[in-house]
């Protein structure tokens, strides 16, 4: 039995996004393998701290720290006078630094397991201590916000957009090369960091509870409903959201005026404000209740995905209850998905909205595609069969100097 610290940037439960949803399965397969996590947590402000009382069933310990305001004037200035970008300035907390290099210094922890890019930045504070560290990698971070500014947006801050994604390229490059053992979502994503590591990297796909998943009561009446899911504070689905209600909702809705859009997100943003004056767009604001109650109310599943790494769990989500899938290149990296069988993948606006339409004709296909979907998850992206695999081997790390 190891011990184990793991950091995630957020409270991995409720499930309500695809980092939680990796993170939780993550804790709970440690935990079934008989090892003890110290969960160390961020919360942001409004977060009910009483979420966390389902992680206590997998974790020895459960440890929150606020995380500062993402735009305080000191991520600012220590952006800009630090190595650090400034997505990840935000997650520098004094407090929970103090109490991880506490935790660490009396020897008695095996690993320390950072989740993803953000609460990496106290993997230096670790390696001084006599602990194997591993790096989740959920994407390659500065590849999603490289994509974001190669597509020319806020062009007005393209020289400190530049500078900040090249310090990010830089930091996470560093971060992979310190790290004992990194794991990787997709094939791609793998091959990447183990060409600038020199080191084998562990592919460790997402996946999800299938069972839970396809057990989904599905309600479909009246007009037809489209559904997104995704957190809109978060870049890549911001910006899938936009591309679709600007370049590929209105082809759609010019052909079929009886179809609604649903968007299922934690938070609700101001831009989203003008696109919800169209009575058929909705915005469906849940911080608690699984995405896949919202997703069985739906027709098709929409990803149209422009900028992104690793794999989208909610295309799994999707498929698992069954919904057909319409999804851009972006939506399906690192999935094997052959596309026109277990779902329809468009790289452009007309072609997306084409298969949307198709679908929306055909209810039989509909039907046909989402039960291939289900038996695309259910042989390749189980999550318990993926994170079994995964545990099973980390004795063998944690009693080696090599990774896996």
């Amino acid at each position: 039995m190891a011990k184990i610290v793991f950091l995630t940037y957020d409270l991995p439960y409720p499930l309500t996004s695809g980092g939680k949803i990796r993170a939780f399965h993550l804790i709970k397969a440690l935990w079934e393998h008989g090892h003890q996590v110290a969960l160390i947590s961020y919360s942001r402000r409004g977060d009910d701290l009483s979420d966390s009382d389902k992680l206590k069933e997998y974790c020895s310990s459960i440890h929150v720290f606020p995380r500062r305001w993402v735009w305080h004037p000191y991520n600012f200035l220590k952006a800009v006078f630090s190595w650090l970008p400034f997505p990840a300035v935000s997650y520098l907390q004094p407090s929970l630094k103090r109490f991880l290099v506490k935790e660490l210094k009396d020897g008695s922890y095996d690993a320390v397991f950072f989740e993803s890019f953000y609460p990496t930045v106290y993997l230096p504070a670790a390696k001084k201590y006599k602990v194997k560290t591993i790096l989740g990698n959920e994407n390659l971070e500065y590849l999603v916000y490289q994509r974001f500014r190669q597509s020319g947006k806020l062009f007005f801050l393209w020289p400190f957009l530049f500078l900040d994604n090249w310090k990010m390229k830089r930091i996470e490059r560093r971060w992979w090369k310190m790290a004992d053992l990194n794991l990787a979502v997709s094939p791609e994503d793998a091959k990447e960091i183990s060409r600038v590591t020199w080191k084998s990297c562990e592919l460790v796909p997402n996946g999800i509870d299938y069972e839970f998943y396809s057990r989904a009561n599905l309600k479909k009446s009246g007009d037809p409903v489209l559904v997104f899911s995704g957190n809109l504070s978060y870049l890549a689905n911001r910006e899938a959201v936009l591309y679709f209600l600007e370049k590929i909702w209105p082809k759609i809705v010019g052909k079929v005026k009886k179809v609604h859009l649903e968007i299922v997100s934690k938070t609700k943003p101001a831009w989203i404000e003008r696109y919800l004056k169209d009575g058929r767009v909705k915005l469906i604001q849940d911080t608690k209740n699984p995405v896949r109650d919202h997703l069985a109310r739906g027709d098709i599943f929409v990803a149209p995905m422009t900028v992104g790494s690793g794999t989208n769990i909610k295309v799994l989500e999707a498929m698992a209850v069954g919904l057909p899938v319409v999804a851009s290149p972006k939506g399906v990296e690192g999935l094997p998905v052959i596309p026109g069988e277990t779902l329809f993948v468009e790289p452009y606006s007309e072609g997306f909205a084409n298969a949307v339409l198709t679908l929306l004709s055909d209810v039989q296909l509909r039907s046909h595609l989402g039960r291939c979907g289900q038996v695309f998850v259910e042989n390749n992206f189980n999550v318990a069969h993926i994170n079994n695999q995964f545990v099973s081997n980390l004795g063998t790390f944690l009693n080696s100097s090599n990774s896996i």
